[in-house]
């Protein structure tokens, strides 16, 4: 944080208990585990004072978790060995493992009651179930070890028994229950954030998350929370963690996880300075983010309609969305397709094919106008700062200025030009189940377009005291033509606003103090609404510009490019007959015509 970089939770993988034996031959127990692999005592040497710990973190608003294997029960050697055995009808004295026995409701209420709650009483939050632990029921009773059940209930994964238990527990105060969790089959997606394992650091392994995340909605399974950037084993590459931290902004969590070793690093500041800034900057984008990401995953509550949802859910009777395996919408009002290949060594770029369902589709980052007549896909290319998400026409996106997980005084709308749109922001106060009885505000949206188009702000509607008194807007008009002008009314008066025009992201920048419980009005005026991307030529100068390649070719294609009376597919012709060299000259033909056809 002092680098600006933003945090919201600790998460502590299973050093935090003692594990003797899995850094050497692993001994196994009774059992087959691994001695260590299940542990509710804390390893002094790395956490001698756990209280302090946590309370450093709380005040820094952090929450925390602590990793879970609980299959060997609990053993002699634990701190709580003593009163859990004695719980469990046990003799201390026999040093007898307490086994987990999750058909008892009694053996289950000690279990949370003397193994898990006085950690939550000193700070921990919530819980990592990591199991891996099989589901059998032979660490009950050995004559389970094949698969023979002796209790009809152990039809039941154990992984999913302890997912529903821990959530009914966590419940258990009025708390808002929040688990993470590995994946324990069907139905399990009411309960936990899903841990989707130990990925490799391979382009191979990013490749396959946004098509996992997307389709895993299919079985209504939403919140899957991957090892942002790999967890193990693979290579460094530094394009690769850019591309996947890009990914992690747009992932339902956003969460890094990397192995016990020097060599696999997250942290931004172990990376080279360009690398460091551009993990920084979509780090702090995902925060940014937060507004709408909430309200999305409060639509998923209340429609089961998840944040990440493949193509084909919004284009059921289209072909083509079927075909983009790995592209998504994110939310309602946001289009992502993830470049998930090293860039090409001559334009510096990474590439991805993109689907354009029809209408228009506007560069969230940058602004830039694509037009589809009928639906098409084409090729997409972007620098390493950059990343193909698409905003619709008439899209409307909340953010925040600040990192801080509430409502706060400070709302930046992205507003995109082009359609009739509505969107209502959700707000509550973050935890408990208060919500649920009207503890929370909504705050519509709308873009009448037409030939005067209007943006509204509804007065917010709800239990205010969630809310700041007056709010700062700033109103990010996206993809509108910088010849716009814009007249601001608050409750019923025309009222001076701050408005400059921002040529990177093609913005119209409007800035408005009200109070929340005002009516705002952008009115547009003017001869045309939505740019027009800027002169084609020059953009195609500035990447050739860039380009790593023979000078003398570069001068050739701009020729070719200028030619008055040349059709355009003769000039297609042409450059692939002076850059039939490698795949390399070929993606940046494809770069080029990106450019070219940006508008139908």
């Amino acid at each position: 944080r002092s680098i600006d970089i933003p945090v919201d939770v600790l998460i502590i993988d299973m050093d935090w208990h003692e594990t003797w034996g899995l850094d050497k031959d692993p001994e196994l127990d009774e059992y087959g585990q691994r001695i260590g692999w299940t542990g509710y005592t804390w390893q002094k040497e790395l956490f001698p004072a756990p209280e302090q710990m946590f309370k450093w973190a709380h005040d820094a608003g952090l929450k925390t978790a602590l990793n879970l294997h609980p299959a060997a029960g609990t053993c002699c050697h634990e701190d709580m060995y003593e009163e859990m055995a004695r719980a469990n009808g046990i003799d201390p004295a026999t040093k007898q493992r307490v086994p987990l026995n999750l058909l008892s409701q009694h053996h289950m209420e000690t279990y949370f009651d003397i193994l898990h709650h006085p950690y939550e009483r000193d700070g921990v939050d919530f819980w990592w179930m990591d199991w891996q632990q099989g589901q059998a029921y032979w660490w009950i009773h050995e004559e389970n070890r094949d698969g023979n059940m002796q209790d009809e209930r152990e039809i039941l994964d154990p992984l999913w028994m302890l997912n529903h238990l821990h959530i009914a527990d966590i419940k258990r105060n009025g708390k808002r229950p929040m688990f993470f969790s590995r994946y324990s089959g069907p139905g399990s997606q009411r309960y936990p954030v899903g841990f989707s394992g130990d990925t490799y650091v391979t382009w191979a392994s990013l490749d396959f998350q946004p098509y996992f995340t997307a389709t895993s909605s299919n079985v209504g399974y939403s919140w899957w929370s991957h090892d942002i950037g790999g967890h193990m084993l693979g290579y460094r590459d530094d394009d690769l963690i850019t591309r996947w931290m890009q990914l992690g902004a747009f992932s339902p969590i956003n969460r890094l996880h990397s192995c016990n070793t020097d060599f696999i690093r997250k942290e931004p500041w172990c990376f080279e300075e360009k690398t460091e800034n551009i993990m920084k900057n979509w780090l702090r984008l995902r925060h940014r983010l937060f507004p709408y990401i909430y309200t999305m995953n409060y639509r998923n509550h209340v429609d089961l309609e998840p944040l990440v949802q493949p193509m084909y859910y919004a284009y059921p009777k289209k072909s083509a969305a079927y075909e983009v395996k790995n592209q998504f919408m994110f939310g309602s009002e946001l289009m992502v397709a993830p470049i998930t290949q090293p860039h090409n060594n001559i334009t510096q770029m990474g590439s991805t094919n993109v689907w354009l369902p029809e209408g228009d589709w506007f560069d969230f980052l940058k602004g830039t106008h694509y037009t589809s007549k009928a639906g098409r896909t084409m090729s997409v290319h972007r620098d390493i700062k950059e990343y193909p998400v698409f905003a619709k026409a008439g899209a409307i996106v909340p953010m925040q200025k600040g990192y801080a997980l509430e409502a706060g005084n400070d709302l930046e709308v992205m507003v995109f030009p082009g359609k009739d749109n509505d969107f209502t922001l959700y707000e509550d106060g973050g935890d408990g189940s208060e919500f649920e009885n009207g503890e929370f505000v909504k705050t519509e949206m709308t873009l009448e377009w037409g030939e005067s188009p209007v943006f509204t702000v509804k007065p917010a509607k709800g239990d205010l005291n969630l809310l700041p008194k007056e709010r700062n807007y700033q109103f990010n008009l996206r993809g509108f033509h910088k010849t716009v002008s814009v007249k601001v009314v608050v409750n019923g008066k025309e009222t001076v606003a701050e408005t400059v025009y921002e040529e990177a992201t093609r913005s119209i920048i409007v800035k408005v103090t009200a109070e929340v419980t005002s009516e705002i009005k952008l009115m547009f005026t003017g001869d045309l609404f939505i740019t027009d991307n800027g002169d084609a030529m020059k953009r195609c100068s500035e990447l050739m510009q860039k380009s790593y390649f023979d000078m003398g070719a570069k001068e050739n294609v701009m020729a070719i490019l200028h030619e008055q009376d040349t059709p355009f597919k003769s000039k297609l012709r042409k450059l692939n007959f002076r850059l039939a060299n490698s795949i390399e000259h070929q993606g940046l033909i494809e770069a080029l015509l990106e450019e070219l056809t940006l508008v139908e």
